[in-house]
């Protein structure tokens, strides 16, 4: 299909309300086409929908594998796609997972005091300044002093705290989940209020990757590998991932 025919066929799939992916899939059109369409599908609604107020600009990425079984491609030509999402930060949520003053592994733990001073200190009080619902999951455990819950945050630590969690998210009309704590590889993926279950409820999940780490094996430490295939992990099965400096310049630091 040549290029000059995609935007008559786009104008005209949106204004007859047609699935455009239904349509490109039924008469085979190539992969990389379909894809450059649904981009253009998706720029469009979100020209034609009325700007929110507050709204802010976060570049995230995921990850995306050389799969189109009409192209050649193998594991090496998979690559990091980064793209903007516009959000309020009002229709956030930052849940902070098991964030610890204290941790078995002693090592593990001053690598996590760093990374909690370091990066997300600074990601919590900027997502405090602008609105951002807080959400501590502590497990029991005695919470680290700089991240210490205000008042007005919601904090979680018992049974039931994935339907409470739910629950206060339904009510204040929020879709997506910023995820940061520790560990990685653990937690953060696997608790009832972790990224796993709460990707099966539907809601969209945005890992901040610098502000985690994973415990290591002693062969992959020094390269933080555990932590880059966590991160692999949630950008191909259950959401997106960004860092600090992003979500620091989308909301104004």
């Amino acid at each position: 299909m040549s290029g000059w025919l995609l935007l008559p066929l786009l104008t005209l799939f949106l204004a007859a309300g047609v699935p455009i992916g239904v349509l490109l899939q039924r008469y085979h059109v190539p992969g990389r086409i379909l894809r450059r369409v649904s981009s253009l599908t998706a720029s469009a609604r979100v020209s034609m929908s009325p700007p929110q107020d507050g709204m802010v600009k976060l570049t995230v990425r995921k990850f995306q594998h050389a799969d189109d079984p009409k192209e050649a491609g193998t594991e090496r030509d998979g690559r990091h796609l980064s793209y903007t999402l516009e959000v309020v930060p009002s229709e956030l949520a930052l849940v902070l997972i098991d964030v610890w003053s204290d941790h078995p592994i002693k090592g593990w733990a001053e690598r996590a005091e760093k990374n909690i001073a370091a990066k997300l200190l600074p990601l919590v009080e900027t997502a405090r300044k602008h609105g951002v619902l807080i959400v501590h999951c502590p497990h029991g455990e005695s919470q680290h002093p700089l991240i210490r819950p205000l008042p007005t945050e919601l904090v979680l630590d018992g049974l039931g705290e994935e339907a409470r969690l739910v629950e206060a998210l339904r009510h204040k009309g929020i879709r997506r989940l910023l995820y940061a704590g520790y560990a990685s590889n653990m937690c953060v993926l696997t608790r009832s209020v972790g990224i796993i279950q709460m990707s099966k409820q539907g809601y969209d999940i945005i890992f901040v990757r610098d502000a985690s780490l994973a415990i290591e094996a002693p062969d992959f430490l020094d390269r933080d590998l555990t932590h880059q295939v966590a991160t692999y992990m949630v950008e191909t099965n259950w959401g997106v991932s960004t860092s600090v400096d992003d979500v620091l310049e989308a909301l104004g630091r």
